[in-house]
């Protein structure tokens, strides 16, 4: 990968783990994917890859339910951590693998979750839908879980704090770029020992007609959106933009 790096190749640590342990829950993942197979049928042979996986949350659910699943991630320490938490009894596959490159191919389905599409630069993210579009069987779907971007760009600028279960904090500035076409975050975790750590994170925000656009390029279809896991029509107040589309 070499000079590709950028922000997010020091910013998902040990730090964000603490930052997202009450929030990103297993029980919250099995809501995703309780959520998902609901809107999306597969066959008991349906291979699935999760795309930047993290420490595999999604994935232990999909295998724990007998499903043939394949976690990819940049981070390797989350690749380890996902492999020590795959219980004997059950079968995943994990990879160490930055998305912008190729991956397998022949997968019925093809998840995204929170936001991941939106790492990289407008070429380098059109390049990603791309290659999963080649990387899907015939008839196959896309899972394509974004922040919507309305409710952010809303709110030019934001400003909270967290208390962390290690017994640290985690302080959080939000600011639109000019275009508002990024969000820039700035988190400042303090322990009590030791200096602060500060991690910076540039996200790509996608309008509904934008992310539109950007999949038909890769000739997909939209099958649906919805603003959240409840099953919720998509509406400009959502807090999220769940695409549900299928190879052309």
């Amino acid at each position: 990968m070499g000079s590709r790096s950028s922000w997010f190749a020091n910013f998902y640590d040990e730090n964000f783990l603490q930052l997202v342990e009450n929030a990103a829950t297993q029980a919250q993942a099995a809501e995703e994917i309780d959520f998902l197979l609901s809107k999306i049928k597969l066959s008991d042979k349906g291979r699935i890859a999760d795309i930047g996986c993290g420490t595999g949350r999604h994935v232990l659910e999909m295998a724990a339910r007998g499903l043939d699943v394949w976690g990819f991630d940049l981070n390797p320490e989350f690749i380890a951590t996902a492999i020590l938490d795959l219980p004997s009894e059950t079968t995943a596959n994990f990879v160490c693998a930055d998305m912008r490159d190729a991956l397998p191919r022949d997968f019925d389905l093809i998840c995204s979750f929170y936001n991941s599409i939106g790492f990289f630069s407008d070429e380098e993210n059109q390049s990603c839908l791309d290659r999963w579009a080649r990387d899907l069987n015939p008839k196959g779907y896309l899972y394509l879980d974004l922040w919507n971007a309305a409710p952010i760009r809303a709110h030019p600028r934001s400003e909270r704090s967290f208390g962390l279960p290690n017994g640290g904090t985690a302080h959080e500035q939000g600011e639109l770029s000019e275009d508002a076409r990024f969000v820039d975050r700035t988190y400042t975790y303090r322990t009590g020992v030791g200096k602060p750590v500060i991690r910076k994170t540039r996200f790509r925000l996608y309008s509904q007609g934008e992310i539109e656009s950007c999949l038909s390029r890769a000739e997909f279809s939209i099958s649906n959106q919805y603003g959240a896991i409840d099953g919720s029509t998509f509406a400009p107040d959502s807090p999220r933009m769940i695409t549900i589309a299928q190879i052309d």
